[in-house]
């Protein structure tokens, strides 16, 4: 005797005229192909398993989508792929909330990611800054350090090309540094080209040259498009 399985649960029905089965009691559709269990275990269950790599990819919008989907075919697989999506859209968040706990302690004694609006500054310096890019004198403007309420530990107050430098304790800042606040577009200068002097005498260190109190330093950029 034949013996037919349901299209849905997989169950062996109780005879071939049986027209609902008895374990999920879903309307059963005969079919010659339907004389073995593993033709449902296996294109179906298959079909079953690639909804969950919408929630996966996709979180909490991919689960949705799935739920609305197949909640009328398949309850159970509509909730898992809900669920799915939650807990992946949940996990995101606390792993991006971490990142972000973990960055700013990291960044508490960092000088240059840190606002000093609020903060005792003991270490004080200023120097005067002076640039030229392939030989013209460039302006270094007012008010550099300042953005949206904002007041970074490398700053300037006019355009007359003094630079300040504050910070709770004394820190090693560099002409670099300052540049980099200012985003000063280093990528397009030919560094091997380029130079940094100190009061008149040039610097092995380029822009990692350290900014001391009361020196005047000239950096004569070369670009690249020259």
């Amino acid at each position: 005797m034949n013996l037919l399985y349901c299209n849905y649960c997989g169950k062996e029905l109780p005879s071939p005229d049986a027209d609902i089965c008895t374990q999920c009691g879903k309307l059963v559709i005969k079919k010659a192909s339907q004389t073995s269990p593993e033709i449902y275990s296996g294109s179906e269950g298959r079909l079953s398993r690639a909804w969950y790599l919408l929630p996966i990819f996709f979180g909490i919008i991919g689960g949705v989508i799935s739920y609305f989907v197949l909640k009328n075919k398949d309850s159970k697989l509509a909730k898992n792929c809900l669920w799915i999506g939650i807990i992946i859209t949940v996990i995101s968040i606390g792993v991006a909330l971490a990142s972000t706990v973990v960055q700013s302690a990291l960044n508490v004694d960092n000088p240059l990611k840190q606002c000093i609006n609020n903060k005792e500054t003991h270490y004080k310096i200023s120097a005067t800054l002076e640039i030229t890019i392939d030989g013209k004198k460039q302006e270094i403007p007012a008010n550099v350090g300042f953005s949206q309420g904002c007041q970074r530990a490398l700053y300037t107050l006019s355009n007359n090309g003094v630079i300040y430098a504050e910070w709770t304790k004394k820190y090693p800042f560099e002409v670099g540094h300052f540049l980099w606040i200012w985003n000063f577009p280093l990528r397009d200068m030919d560094e091997t080209k380029s130079r940094v002097l100190v009061n008149g005498v040039e610097s092995p260190d380029f822009i990692h040259t350290p900014l001391e109190q009361g020196a005047h330093y000239k950096v004569e950029f070369i670009s690249k498009a020259r």
